[in-house]
């Protein structure tokens, strides 16, 4: 008997239901063009993108199933963990849980379990690797929330108070009267944390974030109110995911990370790491990046700035989580604004060229690649033009900027493992190397479009993200900031980033996407 096809064993369950190519790439949150591809056979899924059609379309997990699984690869772990308390002996001791189901069998006779077993599934759909543990403590219950880490992100651990609403307006979710009560006692009782309440009368369960912070100035006043628009889902949490990661690690490493960049006090005398191979075992994979990407930063400005040439980069993120320093990294916010005003006046705006290889976007998960996107879409907010490359044979490229037939600057620290290399050079044979490489980027990138909407356009088609889904969700974030449900505690971070590329998206929203 003949192996059913993927793609036409969704296009038939998809028509089954009656819902239209559009109508199910906003239900999955990907793009149209790139489900279609899929369907057409022109494109392999991935297994992230087969669980969410398995979950939109209740099919358990037969398309999952016709997902092969890759040959060069380990196999996937598991998508998520609940861990639940049971009572052995007269001891608590945490049982994972590794389905509603089992929940429900574990939490039998709980009048919460329902929501509980919500919760789990939305942390879990959103943000695969998250772990929600009920911890039972003399003084009651209190859930804590471990977010996954990642390729350089060594996974981070927030307090979570499980809120119920009251009741909820058009735009809002409002927790009063007796409700209040254990949201005050859990914001007065941790320094960092997370609220997360149900949004009432949605036909699929979906919850709403919000900082303790932000709880905390609401909360001498009679009701405390969620922005509808700070819903759980692949941006909000994808956001927070990658913030609460950035800082705790920095966090953590504050005073050894403030020691260690003393060393580094002019980087323009300094080709590689100044740090001894010792101390710098002392920080974190983060802590390292940070100190890298400053020092390149900060090279970098002191080099271009009597560029003869309006210089164009070549970055090397491929990745999301890289990504997301461009997006939390206060110095880097800094740095773009600073290099695109050196250059303001320039006939030819500024541009930025990245290679992401398809085996990048397979490697990581849906929602991570929102944050390149948004990464891309804080650069043409200050006039950036990006470019991006899928071709393999450049993922390795060194990072430069170059003033064309002049001169380059190189600075490296993106997968580096804790070390970081620049240099200025003036070599005819390396600067047509370099200029050799953004004209086949340009030439073989995924848009040449002249507008900002279309180049972010078509980037979300290559990641597989639905553009109209990102600038809704953009706009509707583009009212609030960020910070009031993912605050970063770190002096080193900040969400100006962010909150500049969801305004930024917001204002494409009449703007064309095809085209010259």
């Amino acid at each position: 008997m003949e192996q059913p096809n993927f793609g036409g064993e969704l296009r038939g369950l998809r028509q089954q239901r009656g819902l239209s190519l559009k109508e199910f790439a906003q239900l999955v949150h990907y793009d149209p063009g790139y489900i279609s591809k899929i369907e057409n056979g022109r494109k392999a899924p991935t297994a992230m993108f087969a669980a969410r059609c398995d979950a939109a379309l209740r099919t358990g997990s037969s398309l999952s199933a016709l997902v092969p699984a890759p040959l060069d690869r380990k196999p996937p772990k598991v998508a998520h963990e609940v861990r639940m308390p049971v009572v052995i002996d007269g001891r608590p001791v945490l049982l994972p849980i590794k389905s509603s189901g089992q929940l429900n069998l574990t939490a039998d006779g709980d009048e919460n379990r329902g929501a509980e077993a919500d919760l789990a599934q939305t942390l879990s759909r959103n943000l695969p690797g998250s772990s929600a543990a009920m911890v039972l403590n003399s003084e009651g219950m209190a859930w804590q929330w471990e977010l996954p880490g990642g390729h350089a992100f060594g996974g981070a651990t927030l307090p979570v108070h499980r809120g119920e609403a009251s009741w909820s307006t058009y735009h809002a979710v409002v927790i009063a009267d007796q409700r209040l009560r254990p949201l005050r006692e859990f914001i007065s009782s941790v320094p960092r944390g997370i609220v997360i309440v149900s949004i009432p009368g949605e036909s699929i369960s979906t919850h709403a974030l919000l900082d303790v912070v932000a709880a905390r100035k609401q909360a001498p006043g009679r009701t405390v109110m969620i922005p509808k628009s700070f819903e759980a889902d692949d941006l909000t949490l994808e956001i927070l995911w990658a913030l609460a990661n950035l800082d705790e690690a920095l966090l953590n490493d504050d005073g050894t990370l403030a020691q260690a960049r003393q060393r580094v006090r002019d980087p323009a005398e300094l080709k590689y790491s100044a740090i001894p191979s010792n101390e710098l075992a002392e920080l974190s994979t983060i802590s390292q990046m940070w100190l890298g990407s400053e020092s390149c930063a900060r090279f970098i400005i002191s080099s271009t700035r009597n560029f003869s040439h309006r210089p164009v980069f070549w970055t090397r993120e491929q990745r999301g989580e890289e990504a997301s320093t461009w997006l939390f990294f206060q110095h880097k916010l800094e740095y773009l604004q600073t290099t695109s005003r050196i250059f303001a006046g320039t006939s030819e705006p500024t541009s930025r060229t990245f290679c992401v290889p398809e085996s990048a976007v397979l490697d990581s998960h849906f929602s991570e690649r929102v944050l390149l996107l948004l990464a891309a879409a804080l650069m043409e907010s200050l006039g950036i033009r990006t470019q991006f490359c899928p071709d393999p044979a450049l993922s390795q490229m060194d990072g430069f900027a170059l003033a064309t037939g002049s001169e380059a600057v190189i600075a490296n620290w993106v997968r580096m493992e804790g070390r970081w290399h620049v240099d200025r050079t003036r070599s005819t044979s390396v600067i047509q190397a370099f200029g050799d490489v953004i004209g086949h980027a340009g030439a073989h990138g995924l848009s040449d479009a002249a507008n900002p909407a279309a180049r972010l356009a078509a980037l979300a088609d290559y990641l597989g993200i639905s553009w109209s889904w990102v600038m809704n969700r953009c706009s509707a974030l583009a009212a609030y900031t960020c910070r009031d449900f993912a605050r970063p505690r770190s002096r080193l971070l900040s969400t100006d980033g962010v909150d500049a590329a969801c305004r930024y998206v917001a204002s494409l929203r009449h703007e064309p996407t095809s085209g010259g």
